[in-house]
Parts: structure tokens; sequence; C-alpha cells
């Protein structure tokens, strides 16, 4: 995981501005505007300037999911979210891959460790997940990211239940930084506005080392001491 935490140099861009992450969100989230997108009613397509298609879905729709999962699958609705996910956070760094020249104005293996995680957050925003922030300071000594999220579309559109419901955000973290990695990287919620805390926030790391706390989680450990199990 230290690898993929390696800061790499600001690069120019070709008018000689550095490409900052501040620079550089402000261009992704041009490109991720409504008017940027082609819809093709013929088709019912939806697709953005790298050629991705695109979907629109109402919270009616994920509460129709949560619905129609634990119906057919019980409490294993999570790990089908977190699955899904997963595979949808590795598209979306391929996407990403695709988007960096206009994006980035540089190559996707040449742009910062910065400007990559303020494009992530630009991402998860204009997508309508929340708003998400990251905290590296255990990144490099400990092999921890801590993320947080506020205004989940989760939350707001299962707050009928008093439980954690980021399992789809979860996977989608997972597979970003495992696919950025090259590292099999797990990521649980630990806390929840549905269950008391303020927002929903997340822990990332090695797959053994997140499945080795949820005994602890599940046991009633708040952020505060599964923060020290990973890092004690």
């Amino acid at each position: 995981m230290s690898a993929m935490m390696n800061q790499a140099p600001v690069l120019p861009e070709a008018g000689g501005t550095a490409l900052t992450a501040g620079t550089s969100s402000a261009r992704f989230a041009s490109m991720l505007e409504i008017d940027s997108l082609n819809f093709d009613l013929y088709e019912g397509t939806v697709v953005d300037p790298s050629d991705t298609r695109s979907i629109f879905l109402a919270t009616d729709i994920l509460r129709g999911i949560h619905a129609a999962l634990s119906y057919e699958a019980g409490q294993a609705w999570t790990i089908v979210l977190y699955r899904c996910g997963f595979l949808w956070g590795q598209k979306t760094l391929r996407h990403f891959v695709r988007q960096s020249q206009g994006a980035f104005g540089a190559k996707f293996e040449q742009i910062s460790v910065d400007v990559f995680l303020s494009n992530l957050i630009t991402f998860m925003n204009f997508n309508g997940w929340g708003v998400l922030s990251i905290d590296m300071q255990r990144a490099t000594t400990h092999g921890v990211l801590r993320m947080e999220l506020r205004k989940s579309i989760f939350a707001d559109a299962l707050d009928h239940l008093r439980e954690r419901v980021d399992f789809m955000v979860a996977g989608m973290l997972a597979g970003v930084f495992s696919d950025l990695s090259r590292a099999s990287l797990a990521c649980i919620e630990v806390s929840s506005s549905l269950t008391g805390g303020s927002n929903s926030v997340f822990l990332l790391s090695a797959s053994e080392r997140i499945e080795a706390l949820r005994p602890a989680l599940e046991g009633g450990a708040d952020e505060r001491e599964l923060i020290e199990l990973l890092c004690g």
C-alpha cells in the first residue's frame, strides 16, 4: 500500500500553470456536469465525454433495490452490495485512466496522489454518492486510510433503518484503491449517521486486517478502538 502513497511531482500544464489538485478538480468537475453529457433518446443512453455510459437513479430505486435484495438474500444484501461496489470501483479507476489526458492534462501514471484524491472526491460528489473526505495521516506509517462521507445517498435513502448501510460505497472505495495499489485491500464502514454517528466513516487497509476487525466492530467497538487495533 505504501507504493500507492508515494507523492509524484506537481506537473506543469502546457501553458506553464502547475497542475494542482484544485486546478485539476475544476477541470474534472466540468467534464461531469450535465451539460457535458450526450443524451441519446433513441438509444436510451447517457454518455460522458470519455464515452462512458451513465445512469440516473432516484432514492426510491435504491430503496427498491434494498427491499428486493433483503427479500431474496436476507442479511447477505450487505455482501451483494459490497461486491457490486467493488466491481464498480474497479471500473471507476479504469474510467479515470481513460479520462486522465483530458481531466488531468497528463498520463494517469504521472499524476500526484493529491491530484488523484481530489478528483476522486469530485467524482463521488458529482455522481451523488456524497461528500467524501480522505485522511491519509496513517497511510504510510500504518497502511490505513480513514474516509468520511457526508450526505450519504444510502443513508438518506435507507433512513428507516438503524444500521450501517454504505456497503456499496465501502466496496467502491476498496475496488478503487485495490486496483490503484495492485494489492488486496478491503474497506469497512465503522460509523454511520443511522447508528448515532455524524457521518459515514470508513477504514481501508489490507483485506486480512479489515476482516480481523469485524468481530470487534460487531461487538460494539467504536472508531477510536478500531483504529487502535489496526495501528497498535
